[in-house]
């Protein structure tokens, strides 16, 4: 079973995308955190194969964060949902480690969807890989 992680301190924002993916995703477990130090107790003991944070966080910076995880695993996918598109936010995120990027203003539901499609599509043969390396 693939695991996320909604890292978003939006309240409304953070239950939308989580009943979006229980809804579109029933095999996906998916765990919340409102906050930096939350997101890295979730991930202290097991890291999510699929992140799904804003950047904007209370207290720990999203960019700490995002590095922290990145550095506990390689494998886990990292998608910053954004609501600023400039490009030196965009570039920070990718050096920070992130995977995919999506400007939550600027991207229909639609695109998102495809590319959360894609991107558990590709978390699972990751998960598959890993439990079955000689495939």
């Amino acid at each position: 079973m693939l695991a996320t992680l909604i890292i978003e301190n939006n309240v409304t924002s953070r239950e939308s995308l989580k009943q979006l993916l229980s809804a579109r995703y029933p095999h996906v477990k998916t765990q919340v955190a409102a906050n930096g130090r939350q997101a890295l107790q979730a991930v202290k003991n097991k890291v999510p194969d699929v992140v799904l944070m804003n950047i904007r966080l209370p207290g720990l910076k999203g960019f700490e964060v995002l590095r922290e995880i990145r550095s506990r695993s390689g494998r886990v996918i990292i998608v910053v949902l954004a609501d600023d598109d400039t490009p030196e936010y965009r570039d920070a995120a990718f050096s920070c480690g992130a995977d995919f990027y999506i400007s939550m203003w600027s991207s229909s539901s639609e695109e998102i969807n495809s590319l959360l499609d894609t991107i558990l599509l590709l978390a699972q043969a990751m998960a598959d890989e890993a439990y079955h390396p000689s495939r």
